[in-house]
């Protein structure tokens, strides 16, 4: 299963425990990479510009019936098909635009995870443990840094192209639910970095990301200072945490 990074020791282990040492596969399954619930925040954008979302999906040639099943995955070119469809109606901010527009709830059972934890850190973590429940063909990977920093990074797949509007909604949703989860809507990354190259306009990026965004670098990755790693999720719940991430391994072990 693509997107395993963290490792824990085997032996006794648990069923969460027996995902993290798993060997993570070079890349994903390209016709199975991406959850419908990923896909989901394009129809959005398209509806509140105006659109059905029956339009949207004729256009984007998905059913719209697949794109509301919670179990369904979608194919890498049919998920690069509609992010391509979303920037090319909606322009070079449409992951920003499309990130504020996520409700609370919305990523299911990956959000339960994360929102449970005790700090922005083990979310950051856990994130990327269980990012495979949203998208399974590159990953996320988390990295400690020093003095207490922290670091979430894309690690793109090899062998086939994830359209770069992906990798900004991650962030833009990350950084989002950060400050809705906390409570602190003025915690901000000390850095974003995106491979792609800028668009014209940064005004959006910025305001969404909370610092202005470095383009046509060598990697893809948010850096959070200490005091935002440290931050506590207003929801956390050890109870909820444990039963949440033993239906996600459940989900991944399947």
């Amino acid at each position: 299963m693509a997107g395993l990074w963290l490792h824990a020791k085997p032996g006794n282990a648990s069923r969460v425990e027996r995902s993290k040492v798993r060997v993570r596969a070079p890349d994903g399954r390209i016709e199975r990479t991406t959850a419908s619930f990923g896909l989901w925040p394009w129809v959005q954008l398209a509806v509140s510009k105006g659109h059905s979302v029956e339009h949207f999906c004729e256009v984007a040639g998905i059913a719209q019936g697949a794109v509301r099943d919670m179990g369904v995955r979608f194919s890498q070119p049919v998920s690069n098909r509609v992010a391509q469809l979303a920037y090319t109606w909606f322009g070079p901010a449409a992951a920003m635009e499309a990130g504020l527009l996520v409700q609370s709830g919305q990523f299911a059972l990956l959000e339960l995870i994360v929102r449970s934890t005790p700090t922005v850190r083990k979310g950051l973590e856990y994130g990327c443990l269980f990012f495979p429940l949203l998208h399974d063909g590159g990953h996320l990977g988390y990295d400690a840094l020093q003095g207490g920093r922290a670091a979430l990074r894309w690690h793109p797949p090899q062998s086939y192209l994830v359209h770069h509007g992906y990798v900004e909604l991650t962030f833009a949703v990350a950084l989002l639910g950060i400050r809705r989860e906390t409570g602190r809507p003025d915690a901000t990354p000390d850095e974003v970095w995106f491979r792609h190259e800028a668009p014209d306009d940064l005004s959006l990026h910025t305001r969404v990301l909370g610092v202005e965004p470095r383009f046509g670098m060598p990697a893809d990755h948010v850096i959070f200072s200490a005091s935002m790693a440290a931050l506590r999720p207003t929801r956390a719940n050890a109870e909820a945490h444990r039963a949440a991430t033993e239906a996600g391994a459940a989900v991944l072990d399947e």
